[in-house]
């Protein structure tokens, strides 16, 4: 008795079943993520940040950097005469802070009030008052009245301190200032008392400062 073939068809319908199970598998899981990934970028925004997912934290602001205050005085060193007459000493003195012209008229404003030592005296004759003050580029001038000259005691010693008592007072302290032009009443004037020529400006003389 003859075997009965099997139909050609007989065999692979069942693998074809399994291929499309397995096609509707992926198409369907596809269709899945594909509709997820639509959701969260709709939706992704309008959640909490700590729940978005694959958010990065926004980067901070850097911190700025704390301001020191400014200071409201500052230390200045004033120029008076020692008892011997022959040098200047330094006394320390506080003024406020503000632009250069300011505290250097300031400055010599606390120098003409004379020596807060008993032992230092005032290089510059007692009722000379301040009636000027300016600077232009580098050069500081200081108008003073007539009574600078006009009470001076005298002698070439006495008169280098008290020019150099208002130069170095000005120009040690305000670095940007490097001479000074002494004035009487608006003028300049070839002395203060018969000896130092004072009719250009002068530089500090540190050699006129003891300690």
């Amino acid at each position: 008795m003859a075997k009965k073939k099997s139909s050609p068809g007989g065999s692979p319908r069942p693998r074809k079943r399994k291929k499309h199970g397995m096609r509707t598998i992926i198409f369907a899981f596809v269709i899945t993520v594909a509709a997820g990934i639509m959701l969260l970028s709709y939706y992704g925004d309008r959640l909490p940040s700590n729940l978005r997912p694959f958010s990065r934290p926004a980067p901070s602001a850097p911190a700025a950097a704390p301001q020191r205050p400014q200071a409201l005085f500052k230390e200045i060193s004033l120029y008076f005469s020692e008892e011997d007459g022959m040098y200047l000493k330094t006394e320390r003195r506080r003024i406020k802070t503000a632009d250069t012209e300011t505290e250097a008229k300031e400055a010599l404003h606390e120098l003409l009030k004379g020596p807060h030592d008993p032992r230092l005296a005032n290089a510059i004759p007692e009722g000379t008052r301040l009636k000027r003050f300016f600077i232009k580029k580098t050069t500081a001038y200081v108008d003073l009245s007539r009574d600078v000259m006009e009470k001076h005691q005298g002698g070439s010693e006495g008169e280098l301190q008290t020019i150099y008592s208002i130069v170095n007072t000005i120009a040690l302290n305000f670095p940007e200032i490097r001479d000074v032009q002494i004035l009487i009443e608006g003028k300049t004037e070839p002395t203060l008392a018969g000896h130092i020529d004072i009719s250009y400006p002068l530089a500090v003389d540190r050699n006129m400062i003891r300690g």
